[in-house]
């Protein structure tokens, strides 16, 4: 670069080069590097490895095994009428509960501990096809479709061979339901979840909803499959460039979340899915707390 066609800027002042320069410049102060991943997804300049600044802590001990459960099976939850939508498989039947769960209010008869649960109104559908794979550890998972309706799958990992998938279908406002099984030619899946309740809750989640597709992750953690909801011989398996680590964002705890959204970006241990499908690699740090 020729003298005179650069431009320096120090102490605030900018200064044209117009002949060669002998002074020397003094780096008083560094920035961080910026993480994607991490905090709240992107990461900050303060760290990367807490997805939030802690304002208050809840603790769970004093709740029992069945009441964890609850939570731990929650689909959904409007927090602006303090209502909790938890779905769990149990007996041939789906049973849904419609639970209060004040976050933004405080009602007379609400515990100040913020452990209040009440349970408003139950609803046990039989299903005749649907079911939780596996007899120790039962696969499936619930989730919300965003369009009126949830959704529960079950299957086991496979790394060879067809994907066999158990799926089932209920309207949020007249619980009517449709089940039936999928049979995914050639896709290599991870279970989709599991619940089990013992002598302790535990729930693992590795899909989410978009936009009328299910994403779930393949069996190698090299890529993610799209699965059309409406249309199962609709399927893309969207490759990552790597093979990701494939931890969930909740640590070690009981109730292990391998994936989530937060708007239309679906998140993963260290990956993120933007709404137009493109795939970016981050820094790999958990951004939920664990349970």
């Amino acid at each position: 670069m020729d003298t005179g066609d650069c431009l320096a800027a120090i102490m605030g002042q900018s200064m044209g080069a117009g002949e060669a320069w002998d002074g020397e410049i003094k780096i008083e102060e560094t920035i961080k590097k910026v993480k994607l991943g991490g905090v709240a997804a992107y990461g900050s300049m303060e760290n990367s490895k807490a997805a939030f600044y802690q304002i208050m802590e809840t603790r769970l001990e004093t709740q029992t095994v069945e009441e964890l459960a609850e939570l731990f099976s929650a689909v959904e939850v409007d927090f602006e009428n303090n209502i909790l939508i938890s779905m769990r498989f149990q007996d041939s039947s789906v049973i849904i509960h419609k639970r209060r769960l004040p976050v933004f209010t405080l009602g007379l008869n609400d515990r100040l501990n913020d452990t209040t649960n009440d349970l408003l109104e139950e609803k046990v559908i039989l299903s005749s096809t649907f079911r939780f794979l596996g007899s120790y550890t039962p696969y499936g998972d619930f989730l919300d479709g965003h369009d009126g309706y949830w959704y529960g799958f079950s299957n086991q990992s496979n790394s060879s061979g067809d994907a066999k998938m158990y799926w089932v279908k209920i309207k949020k406002d007249d619980y009517t339901m449709t089940e039936g099984v999928w049979t995914l030619s050639n896709c290599y899946l991870k279970a989709i979840g599991y619940f089990k309740v013992d002598t302790y809750a535990q729930r693992g989640v590795r899909g989410v909803i978009r936009n009328g597709y299910l994403y779930l992750n393949a069996y190698d953690d090299a890529g993610i499959y799209k699965i059309n909801l409406n249309n199962s011989t609709d399927v893309t398996l969207i490759p990552f460039g790597f093979t990701s680590a494939g931890k969930s964002q909740t640590g070690s705890g009981t109730c292990a979340n391998y994936l989530f959204m937060v708007n239309d970006l679906i998140i993963g241990w260290d990956y993120q899915i933007k709404p137009d499908v493109t795939t970016t690699r981050d820094a790999g740090e958990r951004v939920c707390f664990t349970v």
